[in-house]
């Protein structure tokens, strides 16, 4: 016989009071009965929270509730799944399933006596037959099931199912359980419910099915892991899928490889002109304050990319980093915020424009640039004036030039006038220092006169942008020495 866990102190001697003192006999009965070292009936008044799970290997009587007191065989047990409270109650006349997006409902009269009540539960397969009228669950289920009667012994009922499409896959239903019930199961016609307290209750199903709402249990999934080993379509070699991946999802990786969006055509603009990409002049300055460019959308999803901003460098501002807008079309015109001038007044280079995306889909990022080139002169010219200083060097550039070429290096093929014909005219072949002596000079394609000019030295000569530079300087030894038409080419 079980003991009793009880009040065990003597009132004005071992009271748990202040100033008596604790002994091992007040707190003994309580760890004997908390920790299961000796069998004690506990009686606890008010009620009881507990945090984690609950096991009873015994039976549940409950002396009252809000509902009344129940004899032993009343004895279904109650969750409120709002409060937490259980409660034993009567037989049930209600029941509602509730499993994802699948409601199963049923209502039923016993005896001439209602109870009510409500579980929820998952439907994991559907496999059984409901009658001769349904006939596979692996293939569609259609239908609203209007009628259900049985005998006043068993049970006068009616059931609707209704069911509807989810992404989740739908099996077969082989059986209920919950805390109202131990089980169920279907058979042919008849669907049992084994209760707590042993007995049983069916429900006999007419033959009458009537289409509302079609299921399709054709849902196929991988069984195993899938490693790819190969490229297939959308697939590279070392792509993983998961167990219980989609047959849907493999197709959709393998035949459809996503196609990020694409920017092209950049053009910078000054209000509705273009700015020329063509070469210009080391100090032959621009300005600009619009930039346009087109996208494609990706695919399969149909986005155009997203965060538009442009970069500007190599000018002589420094760079210009701009953001232009999150909206971008098939064709797109963003200001630049202010008007920009880009020039290189004292080297030659590049100045660059670049936009940048990205797509909406992935991290990845689309780029479109366009480019100006600020290049020096190598000239050709002709001059009674001999070269000593960069003055007289100044002289021949600014008014005896008869060829010139915007280029990177000094090899280039000049073609003479009558100027250098002059007998008074010396020929002058002028170019930046930077880049090295002559090798030679080849007359109409065949005939090295290199010989036939003098180094003069290294001047500082302005272009006609204002931009100075260090140019080397050959003269030719004879005034009119090359005849009209004459090609010279130099390297």
């Amino acid at each position: 016989m079980a003991k009793v866990l009880k009040t065990i102190f003597t009132t004005g001697s071992d009271e748990i009071v202040q100033g008596f003192s604790i002994n091992s006999w007040h707190v003994s009965q309580s760890v004997e009965a908390l920790t299961g070292a000796s069998a004690y009936d506990i009686t606890i008044s008010g009620s009881l929270e507990i945090e984690g799970p609950l096991t009873i290997t015994g039976s549940i009587k409950a002396v009252s509730s809000g509902l009344g007191t129940y004899n032993s065989t009343n004895n279904l047990l109650f969750i409120d799944q709002t409060t937490g409270e259980v409660t034993l109650g009567g037989k049930l006349d209600q029941i509602t399933v509730l499993s994802a997006s699948y409601a199963v409902s049923a209502s039923y009269a016993l005896n001439a006596q209602q109870y009510s009540a409500s579980f929820s539960s998952s439907i994991s397969e559907l496999s059984s037959s409901l009658s001769s009228s349904i006939s596979s669950l692996s293939s569609s289920l259609s239908s609203s099931i209007s009628d259900l009667s049985g005998s006043t012994n068993a049970l006068s009922s009616s059931l609707s199912i209704r069911l509807t499409d989810d992404e989740s896959k739908i099996a077969s239903l082989e059986g209920i359980s919950g805390s109202l019930y131990t089980s169920s199961s279907i058979s042919n016609d008849t669907i049992t419910f084994n209760q707590v307290d042993g007995t049983t209750e069916s429900v006999t199903i007419n033959n009458t099915v009537t289409s509302s709402y079609a299921l399709t249990a054709s849902y196929s999934e991988l069984t195993q892991i899938l490693n790819a080993n190969q490229n297939v379509g959308g697939i590279s070699s070392g792509d993983s899928f998961t167990q219980g991946s989609s047959i849907e999802a493999l197709l959709r990786s393998m035949l459809i490889a996503y196609i990020e969006p694409v920017i092209s055509s950049l053009v910078i603009r000054l209000d509705g002109s273009s700015i020329s990409t063509a070469t210009r002049d080391v100090g032959n300055s621009f300005t600009c304050n619009t930039s346009s460019f087109s996208a494609t959308l990706d695919s399969p999803n149909g986005n155009y990319p997203t965060g538009a901003s442009i970069t500007a460098s190599g000018a002589d501002i420094g760079t210009q980093q701009i953001f232009l807008s999150n909206t971008i079309v098939g064709s797109n015109a963003f200001g630049l915020g202010s008007t920009l001038t880009i020039v290189r007044a004292s080297s030659a280079g590049s100045v660059s424009f670049t936009v940048n995306t990205k797509s909406q889909t992935t991290v990845d990022t689309q780029s479109t640039s366009t480019s100006f080139a600020f290049y020096w002169r190598n000239y050709l010219g002709a001059s009674s004036t001999s070269v000593v200083d960069n003055t007289t060097a100044q002289a021949v550039v600014t008014s005896g030039t008869v060829a010139s070429t915007l280029t990177t290096g000094k090899s280039w093929t000049a073609t003479c006038t009558s100027a250098n014909a002059n007998g008074s005219n010396y020929t002058f072949i002028t170019y930046p220092a930077s880049y090295g002596d002559l090798s030679n000079v080849i007359q109409n394609g065949s005939l090295p006169v290199l010989t036939a000019f003098t180094k003069k030295g290294d001047f500082t000569v302005a272009n006609s942008f204002g931009s100075s530079n260090s140019f080397r300087v050959y003269q030719s030894n004879q005034p009119g020495a090359f005849s009209a038409g004459t090609t010279l080419t130099i390297s």
